[in-house]
Order: C-alpha cells, then sequence, then structure tokens
C-alpha cells in the first residue's frame, strides 16, 4: 500500500490495522507519530514489532539508540544491531555503514573482515560508488579475498564513475584513462543499477549498455522500448558513440522495438563496424554469410569475422567455427572449428559451449569424449542453461565422465526443473521410484510424471504410466497404464513403444499378441533403444512369428550389448559361447558375461559363477565363483542358491 494510505489515518485507524490485522505497516506509521509526538517508549515498541517486516523500522530504532541525547535509550550495542538488520533488508546506505564498521571495528562492534567485504560487495551491486572504492580497497590489500592488484583498479576507476567521495578526495584516479579499463566488454558485467549510475555521471559507454541490459530482457524489451532508443540516440548524438550507433542497427534489424528496417540496420551497422565496433563487425559477417541486405558472400563474411577476432569477439570465434565445421568458404576442418569454439567458450560464450558439448557427448565424427564434454556442459550448466543442468544430472547419474554421484544429479535435476525443463523433471522422478540419492518417495515422483503427462510430455507419460502399471504411489490402473503407454508410443516415443511391445508380449492390459508386440519392438529398435533391440533379438534366436534366424539375432543382441543392455550383454555372451550366428570364443563369451554381471544381471552373475567354479576361464576359482553366486542369490536365483548349497 502506499505511505498516503497509512498518513492519512488516525491515530485510532492505526491500531486497528494493527491490533486486528496484524498489519505491520500500521504499527511502523504508528511509532513515527509516537516519535513526533516524543513519546519514544511507545515509538520503540511499535517499531520493534514490525522491524523484521519493516525494514524501515530497524533503522529509526537506530536512530533512537544512537542518539545521546537521549540517555534513557541510548544503547550502541542495540544502535549497531539495528543498523545491520536493516542492512539485511536491503537498504544499500546501511549496508555501507555497517560494512565501513566491520571493516575499523570499535568497542561496541567487532572488526570482522569477511562481512566487511560482504556489505561492501553488496552495496556496491547496488551502484554505492564510495563501496565500490572499498571492495577495491580489499583486493589490494587482500582483505578476505586473494589480493590482485588488476581488479582493485578496476573497482577504483568504477568507484571514480560512480561519482565516488572516497576517490575524489584521495585524487589517484586519472579518468581520461576510464574508458581503456571499463569498455562496453567490462561494463556489460555490471549491475542494471551500476549502468544507471554511471548514465546519472554522463559515462558514453554507460548508455550503449544499459539499452542492451533493457533491450535484452525480453519484460524489459517492450516496457521500456522509449528509454531503450531514447539511451542509444543520446549516446550517439552526444557523445558519438558508435557502440550506441549498432544498437541502433540492431534494433531496426530485428524490427522488435521499432518497425524493422534492413536497409537503415545495414547502414548502421556498416558506419559502426567502420569505426572499430567489433560487434559491428561481426554482424556485417552475419550478413554477408546470410546474404541479408547485400548479396550473399562467403568471403567478405570471413573478412568481417576475422576483423571482429582480432579485436577478441567471442561470436566470430564461435560464427568462425561453424564455417570451419561445415567448409563454409574455407576448406572443411573440424579441429581448427573446435580450437575456434573453445577460444569462445572460455569467453563464457554460451552457444560455443553447448556446441562443444555436443560433439564431444555426441558426435561419432569429433570423436565421443565424456571427459572432455561434461567441461563443457558444466560451464554451460552455470550459465543457467536448463537443458545443460539436466544433462550434467544425467552424467552424474549415470556415470558418464563423472563419477555416480544421485545427489549431485538431484542437485542439477532441481536446477533444471526449477525452469520448467521436462526431461529434467522426468529423470528427478525416476530418482525418487528408486530411492537413489534421496529418500524414496512414490508420491513426489507421481507429482512430477502427472505434471509433465499434462503439459504433453511423452517421458512424463510414460513414467505415469508405469507407476499405474505398478501401483506405485497412485491406485494401479493398467488399464489407464496403456492408455498413456500407446499415446506416448504413437507421439514417437521409443519407451513408450517398447513397453506397448512388452505389453503385448505379456497381455498386460491387451490380449497377448506376438505379432502387435513384433511391431512395437521393431519402431523402438529403430530409434535407438537396446532393450527393444535385444527383444527382437528373441524373436530371432527363438522363432517366435519369423524363421530362425541365429545371425540376425547375433546382430541384434551385439546391438543392444553395445548400447549398454544388461540383457543383451547376456545373450550376446551365449551367442559366442555357443557360436549361434558367429564364430565360437569363449574370452568374448566371458567378457560379455561380465559386463552383463556388473550391470547386476542375475542370469549373467551365476553364469560367472560357473565359468569360475568349472576353470573355463583359467584355473578354477572358487572364492570368485561363490562371490558371483551369492550376488545372484541376493536376487532369488533358484539355481546360484543351489550352487551354493552343494559346493
Amino acid at each position: 500500500m502506499e505511505e498516503k494510505f497509512y498518513e492519512d489515518k488516525t491515530e485510532k485507524e492505526l491500531l486497528k490495522l494493527y491490533k486486528k490485522k496484524k498489519d505491520l505497516y500500521a504499527a511502523y506509521h504508528l511509532g513515527l507519530r509516537y516519535k513526533q509526538e516524543g513519546n519514544y517508549k511507545k515509538a520503540l515498541s511499535f517499531f520493534d514489532a514490525s522491524k523484521y517486516y519493516v525494514g524501515k523500522s530497524s533503522y529509526e530504532l537506530y536512530l533512537i539508540y544512537s542518539n545521546k541525547s537521549l540517555p534513557e535509550f541510548y544503547n550502541e550495542v542495540k544502535a549497531y544491531a539495528c543498523l545491520e538488520s536493516y542492512a539485511i533488508s536491503g537498504n544499500i546506505s546501511a549496508q555501507y555503514q555497517v560494512a565501513l564498521l566491520a571493516l575499523k571495528g570499535n568497542e561496541f562492534f567487532k572488526q570482522d573482515d569477511n562481512k566487511a567485504f560482504s556489505y561492501f560487495n553488496s552495496a556496491k551491486s547496488l551502484g554505492h560508488a564510495d563501496a565500490t572504492y572499498y571492495v577495491g580497497y580489499c583486493y589490494e590489500n587482500g582483505i578476505c579475498v586473494k589480493k590482485n592488484d588488476e581488479i582493485a583498479l578496476k573497482n577504483y576507476y568504477l568507484a571514480a564513475l560512480l561519482g565516488s567521495v572516497v576517490v575524489k578526495e584521495l585524487k589517484t584516479i586519472d579518468l581520461s584513462k576510464a574508458s581503456e579499463v571499463f569498455n562496453v566488454d567490462e561494463l556489460k558485467k555490471l549491475s542494471r543499477r551500476q549502468l544507471e549510475k554511471l548514465v546519472e555521471n554522463d559515462y558514453p559507454d554507460a548508455y550503449y549498455s544499459l539499452a542492451m541490459d533493457l533491450y535484452e530482457d525480453s519484460r524489459d524489451k517492450y516496457r521500456e522500448k522509449e528509454q531503450i532508443l531514447n539511451l542509444l540516440n543520446t549516446g550517439f548524438d552526444k557523445h558519438h558513440n558508435y557502440h550506441c550507433l549498432y544498437g541502433l542497427g540492431l534494433i531496426y534489424y530485428e524490427g522488435s522495438v521499432v518497425k524493422k528496417d534492413e536497409a537503415k540496420a545495414y547502414e548502421m551497422i556498416k558506419e559502426a563496424a567502420i569505426h572499430g565496433v567489433h560487434q559491428a563487425e561481426n554482424a556485417m559477417g552475419v550478413l554477408f554469410n546470410k546474404g541479408v541486405v547485400v548479396s550473399q558472400d562467403i568471403s567478405r563474411a570471413i573478412e568481417w569475422y576475422e576483423k571482429a577476432i582480432k579485436q577478441g569477439d567471442k561470436v566470430a570465434l564461435y560464427n568462425m567455427g561453424i564455417c570451419y565445421l561445415k567448409g563454409d568458404g574455407v576448406p572443411k576442418n573440424i579441429e581448427k572449428a573446435i580450437s575456434l569454439f573453445k577460444q569462445a567458450g572460455e569467453l563464457d560464450y554460451l552457444k560455443a559451449q553447448e556446441q562443444l558439448a555436443k560433439m564431444y557427448f555426441y558426435d561419432e565424427e569429433v570423436g565421443i569424449d565424456y571427459n572432455q564434454a561434461v567441461i563443457w556442459i558444466h560451464k554451460a550448466a552455470l550459465q543457467k542453461s536448463s537443458f545443460f543442468e539436466s544433462l550434467l544430472g544425467y552424467c552424474y547419474e549415470l556415470g558418464k565422465g563423472l563419477k555416480v554421484d544421485y545427489e549431485k544429479a538431484i542437485h542439477w535435476y532441481q536446477k533444471a526443473a526449477k525452469q520448467g525443463d521436462k526431461q529434467a523433471k522426468c529423470r528427478l522422478a525416476s530418482l525418487y521410484l528408486d530411492g537413489k540419492g534421496t529418500k524414496q518417495d512414490y508420491k513426489k515422483a507421481v507429482a512430477l510424471y502427472e505434471e509433465t503427462a499434462r503439459q504433453g510430455y511423452t517421458g512424463g507419460m510414460v513414467g505415469l504410466g508405469y507407476c499405474l502399471e505398478k501401483g506405485l504411489g497412485v491406485k494401479k490402473n493398467i488399464k489407464k497404464a496403456v492408455e498413456l503407454y500407446l499415446k506416448a508410443a504413437e507421439q514417437g516415443d521409443e519407451v513408450g513403444q517398447y513397453n506397448m511391445g512388452h505389453c503385448y508380449w505379456k497381455g498386460i492390459g491387451v490380449k497377448k499378441d506376438l505379432n502387435e508386440a513384433f511391431k512395437w519392438y521393431n519402431k523402438s529398435a529403430e530409434q535407438g533403444m537396446a532393450s527393444a533391440k535385444s527383444s527382437l533379438g528373441d524373436y530371432y534366436f527363438k522363432g517366435y512369428t519369423v524363421s530362425i534366424d541365429y545371425q540376425k539375432a547375433f546382430e541384434l543382441y551385439k546391438e543392444a550389448a553395445e548400447l549398454g543392455d544388461d540383457y543383451g550383454q547376456y545373450a550376446l555372451a551365449i551367442c559366442y559361447y555357443h557360436g549361434y550366428g558367429t564364430s565360437a570364443s569363449k574370452e568374448e563369451a566371458f567378457k560379455w558375461t561380465m559386463k552383463s554381471a556388473e550391470q547386476g544381471y542375475a542370469d549373467a552373475q551365476y553364469s560367472v559363477g560357473n565359468l569360475y567354479y568349472n576353470g573355463e576361464v583359467g584355473k578354477r576359482d572358487r572364492g570368485k565363483a561363490y562371490f558371483w553366486y551369492e550376488k545372484a542369490a541376493k536376487q532369488g536365483h533358484k539355481d546360484a542358491k543351489k550352487a551354493l548349497r552343494q559346493h
């Protein structure tokens, strides 16, 4: 509510609001009334009652407790505690004052470097000029941070540009050199409040930086379009700042804030590029690459990209990398492309990080390398890319380039889920189902599956179908489960297709039909589903509705095994052991049986036990045989239990 609402109320009305509605703003205004009347005792009681909700109440308490002319209430310890409470509520001046107290300390306030730096840094982010100076002071003197003269100097320059009184008094900063330290790329790292302060102080490059900060915010792009245009026009007309001219060109090119005018955009961007604005040089490369306004000319595009790269433009590095990756205007060179992507990625360009992550994670031409992939996945995840937050969770869950860590997997899935990532929500649900990295919670899993299924996500449909089929966290409903599997399968979901195959194979919720099962298994296998390939292998191995074809069965089992399917690995081992569809090889049979056993497949564990017991993998080893028999027996394997009793 507006302040005037309370100011217009009588004391009686304010008391009623406070007592009946627990309105703490009313309590704050009662405190002000009593303070004005000189009734400090009553004022204190109302300020104290509202201090945790109304930050200004803490400040009023500070003023009373620190007033030496009120000896009855004077209390320095309480005063500083209230001042810090006001700082915690986000007041910039209070944060600065508390930081100074913590830096120096006195008989009433303990010296605390950590607290000092924290509050200076917080006030700096809100645009406090003198706090910015003291952040530099901390870096210069190694107070709570590693000593760094370069960062210290940057903060001193920024403080000077923000109008710091302390810096002016020291007279140690030459503002004529500020543009060398605080160029457009450095300004992009600042908060909006800091940029606003720099514009207030008429710093030329700040006009462009603030305009782009507003423009890149989807909420402010349209709401603040007049301010954006005014900033860019002022920056160019008043200071001849060519970054501002480039910004105007960008806006006319995209046509979201003003009427699209590609010809006008081209002239503005070209002029900015001629004056050395690296973003404009890259943009010229893009225009020639796409053939917008100008005739498409890849060689001209590359010339502009190279100019921008000389100035360290990360987007141009990425664009040039794409040229080498595709062989556009230059000979195709994947190594050169990767080198350029890495340079851009190290400059925190998200698209380059994403490109590298995908290349190392999926691209066989590059060479799948999960260790390299997770480096770039992590960098992209730190930039709050929900897809890569989810993928990083997946890497932790399945041990792709990282040690398996379910708790970290949950951490990253939750981050992605908060951004609405449906796949992350379903992966998170599966961990709740299995109780991995967290307490088993079927209801949480069902809630996540239901949410994503409602949004049309096929993974959510399949997950919810599984819970309904098994009665996990929800009443068992096989009919509904099959409906969900079918809905997902018809939309091309490979797991949904596999589950439909399984339902027809077993007669779950539908009439048993091996031909229908084959159809759905085949659809799923064509999309690369390992379990579906194994199931098709069984058809050819055992002659279900098709002629027995051991070679075809072997090929399908091998594909499934190489994709990590435990049953496919075991079935492949049997083929190697007996020579079905391939030359017999006990070495290969043992290798694949062991791979399956290590994944927990009970039949494979029992078979490994037999191989060790019978001495088929070297000298008989009863210790290793019993080890694997016990693993299989713990899963209820009858023959393994029998082997333990007999041997």
